[in-house]
């Protein structure tokens, strides 16, 4: 039941934020006349994508609150000081992307000197959506590994660490190419928050937490 109702989670993760993100696109002008602009679709696919990622962790702690320590795998002692504040450094780092993009930057949407398939106008938004949809994805299935051992849970588990981490690394490739209205000050404040928080996820969580993992 559990697999299952994992299972299901994960399915809706990835429809609610891709359906979501590709209805925005389609469908920018309403016939009420209300039409949605690059940074509102940006703004909405982080508020959604964060209710999701942090709403999921809660609810699923909530139902399985004696899988906590499991969580931290083989993290112990000091370790588990080092991840819990660079969390809070990489969450900071992110929300302060976030409100600089909203606030003085824009959503990329010019960028030189990059790949070709980085460098288009919703590239930015549809890369936070593939970040937060990985980052949905990552305590269900782990929680699902660590109750079945079954195998199939712990590669879709690191495979949505690496999901994450690689979204992360393209969003600052994107972000260091791209052309912004504000000034080039918050556009460099803004992608140190973004390679820290691609820092934890990359390094802490997809190597050294699945390194340490006991099985």
């Amino acid at each position: 039941m559990l697999l299952l109702t994992t299972a299901f989670l994960n399915f809706e993760v990835f429809v609610v934020v891709f359906g979501s993100i590709k209805k925005l696109f389609n469908f920018r002008s309403f016939s009420g006349g209300i039409s949605l602009s690059n940074i509102q679709i940006f703004t909405l696919i982080n508020v959604i994508g964060g209710a999701m990622v942090v709403g999921g962790y809660a609810i699923f702690l909530y139902l399985f609150p004696g899988q906590m320590e499991s969580l931290w795998g083989g993290i112990e002692g000091g370790w588990r000081v080092v991840f819990t504040t660079s969390m809070l450094i990489a969450a900071v780092g992110y929300t302060t992307f976030f409100y600089l993009i909203v606030s003085k930057l824009g959503v990329p949407s010019l960028a030189e000197g990059i790949p070709s398939f980085l460098a288009g106008p919703n590239t930015m938004i549809f890369l936070c959506a593939l970040f937060l949809a990985g980052a949905s994805v990552w305590m269900p299935s782990t929680i699902a590994f660590i109750r079945s051992h079954d195998t199939f849970w712990w590669v879709v588990a690191v495979g949505s660490l690496w999901v994450t981490a690689i979204s992360l690394i393209l969003m600052i490739v994107n972000l260091y190419g791209a052309e912004v209205t504000g000034s080039l000050a918050y556009k460099y404040l803004a992608l140190a928050g973004l390679i820290y928080i691609c820092f934890h996820c990359l390094v802490l969580d997809a190597i050294v937490w699945v390194a340490k993992f006991s099985y």
